[in-house]
């Protein structure tokens, strides 16, 4: 396996970069395929569009399929996808998927959090980058923040 194809989100632009990075480090060729290839505008679909003053372009998984497919890739490795979206892509893409990154925007992209705290396990390894150690015991919050935002366990918007 040498070529890999990193399928992700826009919102996660630089992890999808840093992961590039460190496959092209251990001699891997690399093909990022962003969410929003085509930059095809909400408008020109008829779709609504929260700010229609600017250029809005809507995710296109069938086009994020059919670049790697075009490019012989080995192997598609999903970062964030929307659900839904994921499943677009798996069906359309020749090379096998694999999910690295499972879109979470409540638990910041780390939906085990949510399984692990009723059992009082921390939700990090202690000492880590990003460790939350001293917060693990608190409750996980799901829904909308005041303001109409996702909300995080944490309380903050992701």
């Amino acid at each position: 396996m040498q070529r890999i194809a990193i399928a992700y989100c826009v919102t996660l632009q630089m992890e999808a970069q840093e992961l590039t990075r460190q496959l092209e480090a251990a001699g891997l060729t690399t093909e990022l395929v962003c969410c929003r290839i085509g930059a095809i505008d909400y408008l020109e679909l008829g779709l609504p569009n929260a700010h229609p003053e600017r250029f809005a372009a809507i995710c296109n998984p069938v086009a994020q399929a059919r670049l790697p497919n075009g490019r012989k890739v080995d192997l598609v490795a999903q970062v964030g996808l929307c659900i839904g979206h994921d499943l677009v892509l798996q069906e359309e893409c020749s090379a096998p998927v694999t999910t690295l990154v499972v879109k979470d925007r409540v638990l910041d992209h780390h939906p085990l959090r949510a399984l692990r705290r009723p059992r009082g396990l921390p939700s990090a390894v202690p000492g880590a980058p990003g460790c939350a150690c001293e917060r693990w015991r608190e409750p996980i919050r799901f829904g909308r923040a005041p303001n109409g935002s996702a909300e995080s366990a944490s309380g903050e918007s992701p």
